[in-house]
């Protein structure tokens, strides 16, 4: 067949599905006239019910009875596509004061509509690539207290469980950390335990986490290369003068959360005196904090690595030169700046805001005992 010859086949079948399209909108406008006991709203539905008429268990609109017959088949197969854009590991009993829900979002725009009113990247509407990374890496699953109102930064958690094992708590702020303080929402929920449990399961029966062990000759190689050249492209990438900026703003954000109340310390410590002590503390820490970071025992050092070779696989010339052996940091980070800048700043700052938050807590975690 030439190419002629194909062009006019494609036009053939074009009119044939035209055909049958417009052949069941004609149907569809005849009922809604004449059986469905409400035009107007009939036909405000049209487009809705024809995308999803292959899935109405009445496929001849002469079975309906109504309006109403039809509107609540099609709200079934909506709320039935719904459902499997998450998984739903936990949903508490409202009635019952029980406010938590738990879910993972098997997609980008689940991910973005469970996560509205945070600041997590994997719900930024712009872009997919954080929800995938993310989604590659680990597993992220949210905590959600629906009774809490959106202005409490505790209102919803992101818990991503990465692939080597790591975890990471975000409130709904994007303030991370590897652990929750001891009085927080999700920590002192009753069924935390199993919830936990329930999430590691599934976590751990994923193919990306099975196959994590099991990478292939040419991941080995990136992860090597990328290891043995680790600390010259921290450097290159400033990490340092990113850790001072992300430590000065969470200690000064993890302050003025403190004097909110939100995120109380242990005990009874509220009193203006002992706040005023507080800040004038964490504040006056500021410096000690900078020589405890080193290139060479960075905590998120594998988290890191393992977000860099998600990007890295999706860079053909920066894959083709590391493979080849003609790969150096500086150009490693040049091809990475030019095809992958948003990523590769967020990876730095995700990961050193996570250290630095822990530094922080563990700090103040033991403030009572100073005053």
């Amino acid at each position: 067949m030439n190419l002629n010859e194909q062009i006019d086949r494609i036009k053939q079948m074009m009119g044939v599905l035209n055909e049958a399209s417009q052949h069941a909108e004609n149907l569809y406008k005849s009922w809604a006239t004449k059986k469905s006991g409400n035009p107007e709203m009939a036909m405000k539905i049209m487009n809705d019910v024809l995308d999803n008429q292959k899935k109405l268990p009445k496929k001849d609109f002469s079975q309906y009875s109504s309006y109403d017959e039809l509107v609540s088949d099609l709200n079934k197969i909506k709320e039935s596509d719904k459902s499997k854009d998450v998984t739903v590991f936990y949903k508490g009993d409202m009635k019952n004061g029980d406010d938590l829900l738990v879910i993972a979002p098997n997609t980008w725009e689940s991910s973005c509509e469970y996560g509205s009113s945070s600041k997590w990247c994997t719900t930024a509407k712009d872009t997919d690539e954080y929800w995938k990374r993310h989604n590659q890496t680990g597993t992220e699953f949210f905590w959600i207290f629906r009774s809490k109102p959106n202005d409490d930064p505790n209102h919803k958690f992101s818990y991503h469980i990465m692939n080597d094992g790591k975890t990471d708590w975000c409130n709904a702020i994007n303030r991370c950390s590897s652990r929750l303080p001891e009085n927080s929402y999700p920590l002192i929920h009753p069924m935390y335990e199993e919830i936990i449990s329930k999430l590691n399961e599934f976590h751990n029966q994923r193919d990306n986490v099975i196959n994590y062990s099991k990478r292939n000759e040419h991941q080995m190689v990136i992860v090597n290369w990328i290891h043995n050249n680790f600390e010259a492209i921290i450097n290159l990438l400033n990490i340092e003068e990113i850790f001072s900026e992300s430590l000065l703003f969470t200690i000064e954000d993890f302050i003025e959360i403190e004097l909110e109340g939100m995120v109380p310390l242990e005990g009874d410590f509220h009193d203006e005196e002992y706040m005023e002590k507080y800040y004038n503390y964490m504040s006056d820490s500021l410096e000690k904090f900078k020589p405890q970071f080193d290139h060479g025992d960075f905590e998120y050092r594998s988290r890191i690595m393992d977000d860099l070779v998600h990007l890295v696989n999706n860079t053909p010339s920066c894959l083709e030169q590391i493979m080849d052996n003609t790969m150096t940091p500086e150009s490693f980070v040049d091809i990475l700046e030019r095809t992958h800048e948003n990523d590769l700043n967020e990876i730095v700052n995700e990961n050193v805001s996570t250290y630095v938050y822990d530094l922080v807590s563990d700090e103040a975690s033991g403030l009572s005992m100073n005053f």
